[in-house]
């Protein structure tokens, strides 16, 4: 027998006979409150089994009941309310068919949970829920750092030169914040066609002025206060900024932190013809733990006008940094559900709760430069425990140019 037919089968048997135990308990038909009272179990048992019970397919039946060692005491608490040993009989032959899938099949209970939420669209984002929520608290404590949301903003205006278009990046920390003694928190910053810049394509600060240091990177009206040190360090066109509370510890070292630059002329317009690499991309690297990444593309009315929403997840592995348009990276596209939703036109469209002034922060990046605020539309995927040392990547498909 397969896997599937295994699970379907013990399914159906779990459903059938918990089912008849329970329609004989007395004084029934039973809300998980009114049941848990009469049999004398947890509440969250009651609930969890009357849930599981409702479901029509076997499958989700499987996935929702309690372990076997919960359901082993409601079969005990109906024997003492004189529920017939014939009922309570074929339970416990069923809740022992399930131990055994257990077992034999995902050796723990979350290991069979991650075989059947791969089948099962409405179990698939709680069971990813679960395990990126288990892998956030590790990294948490690994890292020694951690932040309540982290956010990258990208705006994508036509630039200078017409086959060229500017990139205005902000990048947010939220309540990040040391948790352990040592803490030291490493930002990587890529540029977003590394392909394409080859120092052509200065970065700046919103004020136009060449970055060194972190001088002007930083947006002060928009950090909290006291600041903490950044030291800055420099790899051709990427860099790396260090973050270092000095001793401040726990929820009392807790910051706001929001960055601004700008790479002008920093992504294709168009391409020719015989070019070979037709995507441009957006890449966000996961490297702080947090509760929250939200990831904004704000894009000009004429910029990729045609693009189709769109975000794959890689685990970054030994070959680090992923380029859109290297197909070879396919292999390390990791198997979870993340979309991009249109948040339609106009920057006051775009606001976001979790981001303090999030609508003053972008007003003020257009302002600096001079945009229209009313020309861009956007695009959001905000992701929930992002997990660390993957990379969220945006492509955008680059249409060919004019002859000129």
């Amino acid at each position: 027998m397969d896997i599937n037919a295994h699970i379907l089968s013990v399914g159906n048997k779990l459903a059938s006979s918990l089912s008849s135990l329970l329609s004989q308990v007395q004084g029934g038909p039973h809300g998980p409150k009114q049941l848990a009272g009469v049999l004398g179990v947890n509440k969250d048992v009651s609930h969890r089994l009357l849930g599981a019970l409702r479901r029509r397919d076997p499958l989700a039946v499987v996935y929702q009941l309690p372990g076997p060692e919960p359901l082993r005491r409601v079969v005990k608490a109906c024997m003492k309310n004189g529920v017939p040993r014939e009922q309570t009989l074929a339970a416990e032959e069923a809740i022992q068919e399930f131990a055994q899938l257990i077992q034999q099949e995902g050796g723990d209970r979350s290991g069979l949970d991650a075989i059947i939420s791969a089948w099962l669209p409405s179990a698939r984002a709680r069971f990813e829920s679960s395990a990126k929520q288990l892998s956030h608290r590790a990294m948490r404590q690994i890292k020694g750092v951690a932040a309540d949301v982290t956010f990258n903003t990208v705006f994508i205006h036509p630039g200078s030169r017409p086959a060229r278009l500017d990139l205005l990046r902000l990048e947010g920390l939220i309540g990040v914040r040391c948790v352990r003694p040592g803490g030291l928190l490493k930002l990587g910053r890529h540029s977003l066609n590394s392909l394409d810049v080859a120092g052509e394509n200065p970065l700046s600060t919103l004020d136009g002025v060449p970055i060194e240091g972190m001088s002007g990177v930083l947006l002060e009206p928009f950090c909290s206060k006291p600041g903490i040190r950044i030291e800055v360090q420099r790899k051709g066109q990427d860099a790396l900024y260090l973050l270092d509370w000095g001793g401040a510890l726990g929820l009392s070292s807790a910051r706001d932190i929001v960055m601004g630059e700008v790479r002008w002329g920093g992504m294709r317009r168009w391409r020719t013809p015989d070019d070979k690499r037709t995507k441009a991309g957006g890449i966000v690297d996961i490297s702080v733990p947090a509760r929250m990444q939200v990831c904004d593309y704000i894009l000009h009315e004429d910029a990729y006008p045609n693009w189709e929403p769109n975000v794959r997840v890689l685990e970054l592995g030994p070959l680090g940094y992923a380029e859109v348009n290297d197909e070879s990276r396919d292999v390390d596209v990791l198997d979870v559900v993340e979309t991009v939703q249109p948040l339609g036109s106009g920057i006051e469209r775009f606001r976001c709760e979790q981001i303090p002034r999030y609508d003053e922060l972008l007003q003020y990046a257009c302002d600096k430069l001079g945009w229209n605020p009313q020309s861009f539309r956007g695009y959001r995927c905000q992701v929930d425990y992002p997990i660390v040392g993957s990379q969220l990547q945006f492509a955008f498909p680059v249409p060919i140019g004019p002859p000129s």
